[in-house]
């Protein structure tokens, strides 16, 4: 197997687990993941301006 297609694969498995996610009703896990996300990605900008 690739790191192509192992990359690919990791994908699926995340967007997999963000559905599972939202259909086990698990909706403030994946708000606080997405909040964080948003805070890092911000951080990462603040820092490199």
């Amino acid at each position: 197997m690739s790191w192509t297609e192992e990359q690919t694969d990791r994908e699926q498995l995340k967007h997999v687990s963000d559905a599972n996610l939202i259909e086990e009703g698990g909706h403030s896990v994946l708000v606080r993941r997405s909040i964080l996300f948003i805070c890092i990605m911000l951080l990462i900008f603040v820092v490199w301006a």
